[in-house]
């Protein structure tokens, strides 16, 4: 199974991953997204000399199948590797933090490296030069941000009208970036004059909450993926990029590049992040 795993089967959380620019960014989003996907695991990027060590440790290192788990792990780690790699590229070695078997030839088949045994952590080690260099991104949207991680891990239902509606506005900007009452009413079994009533009694009315949404929506993108500013108000919508810079001023005080300057240094995944 360890050919087969692949960062991207990990539904929101690969794709986000996948979103980065380069192997360093990609891997300071797994460190960053990591509590969102597994609770109690540790992932870690280290760097000595000319050698890259991306690690991993398992809350369930002490399970009995723990030799599987680690194995499918370093599959995993691999197969991020290779998508921002590309060619017939291999690790230099795959460290296992799991005791050495009778028969090690299975495992060097199977990685096509040197594999090594009771290590401290499970770990992939390759060419440091790797992790900057610069290759076609892999086909993954860069729409999606650490917020979309973080609401996927939640998995709640909305509590009320206003957050149901907030949520169909926001799943249709991600689809398509045109937002229609009436697709928002029937998602949540409404016709568009009783939606209309209920988000008069809660105090608001759609198209303040659409502008609300799409702003919140574009400081995500802004901050957390190097999306260029006209191709964020592109997805999100607005007719013309001045359009959109006016709005979203209008909301937050500042323009739209003034906003990614004063967030860029908090962004998972940028260029220029390094985790240690």
């Amino acid at each position: 199974m360890v050919s087969q795993m692949d960062v991207i089967n990990y539904g929101i959380w690969g794709h986000y991953v996948l979103g980065a620019e380069n192997l360093e960014a990609a891997i300071q989003r797994c460190i960053t997204a990591l509590p969102y996907h597994s609770t109690g695991d540790e992932m870690a990027l280290t760097i000595h000399g000319h050698e890259a060590r991306f690690s991993y440790r398992f809350s369930l290192s002490n399970q009995r199948e723990y030799a599987n788990i680690a194995s499918l792990g370093a599959g995993v780690l691999t197969s991020l590797c290779k998508a921002y790699c590309p060619g017939l590229w291999q690790p230099l070695r795959i460290e296992l933090d799991i005791p050495r078997p009778r028969r090690t030839a299975p495992f060097e088949d199977v990685f096509r490296c040197p594999v090594v045994f009771n290590a401290r952590k499970m770990s992939v080690v390759f060419d440091a030069r790797r992790l900057f260099a610069a290759v076609a991104r892999p086909a993954q949207s860069p729409l999606i941000t650490i917020e979309d991680v973080i609401r996927d891990r939640r998995g709640t239902v909305p509590r009320d009208i206003t957050a149901s509606v907030a949520e169909q506005i926001r799943l249709q900007l991600f689809g398509s970036g045109e937002v229609k009452i009436d697709a928002v009413a029937r998602s949540i079994g409404f016709s568009i004059r009783t939606l209309q009533r209920e988000l008069n009694y809660a105090g608001v009315d759609f198209r303040a909450m659409l502008n609300a949404v799409r702003i919140a929506r574009a400081a995500e993108l802004l901050r957390g993926t190097p999306m260029p500013i006209i191709t964020i108000s592109t997805e999100l919508g607005y007719n013309t990029p001045g359009n959109f810079s006016r709005m979203f001023r209008q909301a937050t005080g500042q323009s739209p590049s003034e906003y990614r300057d004063a967030n860029l240094s908090r962004v998972p995944g940028f260029i220029g992040n390094h985790s240690g």
